[in-house]
């Protein structure tokens, strides 16, 4: 098999295949995986996901991944980087009317966990949009190109408008505080950062005196074990797959080195 690593700042691609070309590789990139047709198992970190035609995966850097396929598949692939996007800075939506950015979208762990399908007419679109992009790549250079720029902005919109729909954008003041609170970790778990309670309180706009008591209320435990109940559900599931080095698994949830990852797992009694 061939390892994979993206170096350009887009990459469009079609490949239809009956064995999976790469293997289980890290993401240095961002990534939108389209089945057009066929049937397999989308191996993610140490998710198993069963995909079949019309079903789009959602990849982000650092992320581990490959395919088994069972049946004959038909792969589209749009593969860009932070810069590409920088590229086209000039053209970014306002941020300001949109529930989510669209790197923020690109980075939910729990979106990638999951295969994303659409039902008509936005599964048509999708199709549609996809195709679209893949005949002007074989055509004309595509980094440069706004009608390509906005062709994936339309992708992402569409993801957007399904999580929308399923009540699972994070700023969508209509879902339970407690879920978007839940879900806020659950989106910044690698940056340690967003996680401080001064980060969290002024993000949801509560006071960070209050917040603790706030927290411990409506999730019956309190901020930090709740953070760190996650944070090891995530690398429990990152210790399953032994291609990951523990170094990188320190990085990837902002440990200094592997000497802090061990003493925290230690000290949270897991082996």
């Amino acid at each position: 098999m061939l390892k994979c690593k993206q170096i350009d700042y887009l990459i469009i691609n079609r490949l239809i295949e009956n064995e999976y070309s790469c293997e289980m590789h890290k993401q240095y990139h961002y990534e939108l995986i389209y089945i057009e047709r066929g049937k397999g198992k989308h191996f993610y970190n140490d998710s198993i996901i069963e995909y079949s035609d019309g079903d789009l995966f959602v990849l982000s850097p650092n992320d581990r991944h490959y395919f088994k396929v069972d049946h004959e598949t038909s792969f589209f692939y749009v593969k860009f980087t932070q810069e590409y996007f920088d590229l086209h800075k000039d053209l970014y939506i306002n941020k300001e009317n949109r529930a989510i950015s669209f790197i923020e979208l690109l980075n939910l762990e729990w979106l990638k966990q999951e295969k994303v399908s659409f039902q008509y007419p936005c599964d048509v679109l999708l199709k549609t949009t996809m195709n679209n992009l893949f005949l002007y790549s074989t055509e004309r250079k595509v980094e440069q190109s706004i009608f390509v720029y906005y062709q994936i902005i339309s992708v992402l919109g569409i993801i957007e408008e399904y999580l929308i729909n399923r009540n699972l954008i994070l700023s969508d003041n209509t879902i339970p505080i407690k879920n978007r609170i839940s879900i806020y970790i659950q989106q910044n778990i690698f940056c340690k950062e967003k996680l401080s309670i001064s980060a969290i309180s002024y993000y949801f706009n509560i006071s960070p005196n209050y917040f603790s008591s706030f927290f411990k209320e409506k999730f019956e435990v309190n901020y930090k074990t709740y953070v760190n109940m996650y944070l090891i559900k995530m690398i429990k599931k990152k210790l399953k797959n032994k291609d990951i080095k523990l170094k990188e698994i320190a990085q990837e949830f902002g440990f200094t080195d592997t000497s802090h990852l061990a003493k925290f797992l230690k000290k949270n009694n897991v082996n």
